[in-house]
């Protein structure tokens, strides 16, 4: 068994570790390992999401572990037996769903429940998402000891782990915060311009013979670029504030209809980004016209009706950024010279001779 100097010096290198990420997909995979890493008294942790749009709040487990399965991602709960299969108990996650959507304000809170003691605590909240995490610690069958002083320690160890766990939940919410406020758009809550960046720099490292794997397989990447159509005529007929709120309603349909692993951008002014990872080559038209006609029929204040404009071009990881941003640039403009509200895919204009095509040249100097 660890010495004290070593269990505290364990302790600050998970803390150091959680405090190094930079992104907030990592952070969670990250505090998800520490935390089964490192608490034996741990049974299992989920990661839970609470969606409010609109008032309407549904809740996803977005990731959890068990010391008898792997990490997994859940989403979909319409179906029953999702859960199960994935290895999180349907009883359990009603118990804490409905728990938590008594009061989404929940800070902190501790039960029995079925033999389990849970600590549910709110990790992180900005305008539309309230992330919480669920502790499931051991049945007390596993720590069944011999005696009055073992049963005293073990019930000292699970005490410590609790502290030691609301200890690291708020370093986990403080980087969180920390990420959202450098990484977010504070108008919308999406990803920021400079947050693109780095998914973009992070996308181009990826291996291009992984990439092509994913091709051969009818699996690809793509990068959308989606533009609100006639948006200064929204804000010179109905004012700025309006304007605003209609980017902001905008933003929310898009994380009401893409997936959550699909990345969400806020570009610029009225530009969205989303990137849509492992798609199949025939549906990534369909997918963003399905979003298209969302927003043609959904009903913004004052302003009523809105339309979009999107182009889209694969990410084979062999291009620049520029060079990609580029290429949805020329299939997005080409919609808008043709009527707007509707969608171009880039490959597919430069196939049918519509646009010329994008050169890639690397020794090209990028002054902007």
């Amino acid at each position: 068994m660890p010495n004290l100097n070593e269990f505290c010096y364990d302790i600050l290198q998970k803390i150091a570790l959680l405090t190094s990420i930079k992104d907030e997909e990592s952070v969670i995979d990250v505090f998800c390992d520490v935390m089964m890493g490192k608490f034996d008294d741990l049974q299992s942790i989920a990661l839970l999401k609470l969606d409010r749009i609109f008032g309407d709040a549904s809740l996803k487990v977005i990731s959890f572990n068990e010391r008898s399965s792997m990490l997994c991602v859940g989403s979909g709960l319409n179906n029953p037996n999702f859960l199960e299969y994935q290895g999180l108990n349907q009883e359990i996650f009603n118990h804490i769903k409905a728990t938590i959507l008594e009061n989404p304000e929940i800070n902190e809170h501790k039960e029995s429940f079925l033999g389990s003691d849970f600590l549910i605590k709110r990790m992180n909240q900005d305008k539309q998402i309230t992330f919480f995490m669920a502790y499931q610690f051991a049945e007390s069958g596993r720590s069944q000891s011999k005696n009055e002083l073992d049963e005293s320690l073990s019930q000292n160890n699970i005490v410590s782990s609790i502290q030691l766990i609301r200890c690291l939940s708020d370093i986990y919410s403080n980087q969180q915060q920390l990420i959202s406020l450098n990484d977010k758009d504070a108008l919308t809550g999406l990803y920021n311009r400079k947050f693109f960046d780095f998914k973009m720099t992070q996308l181009s490292e990826m291996n291009v013979s992984f990439l092509r794997r994913k091709a051969e397989n009818d699996k690809h990447s793509y990068l959308a670029i989606l533009d609100i159509d006639h948006f200064k005529i929204i804000n010179d007929t109905y004012g700025h504030l309006y304007g605003d709120e209609v980017l902001l309603h905008f933003s929310q349909q898009m994380q009401k209809v893409f997936r959550d692993d699909d990345c969400l951008f806020r570009y610029g002014g009225e530009e969205f980004v989303v990137i849509l990872k492992n798609i199949e080559a025939s549906m990534i038209e369909t997918i963003l016209h399905r979003f298209r006609r969302h927003i043609e029929s959904y009903q913004f204040p004052r302003v009523d009706q809105v339309t979009i404009s999107i182009g889209v071009t694969e990410l084979d990881g062999s291009q620049m950024q520029s060079n990609i941003v580029d290429r949805a640039d020329h299939a997005l403009y080409y919609v808008k010279e043709h009527g707007r509200n509707n969608i171009a895919c880039y490959e597919t204009l430069v196939n049918e001779g519509a646009i010329k095509g994008v050169s890639n040249n690397e020794d090209d100097i990028e002054l902007f």
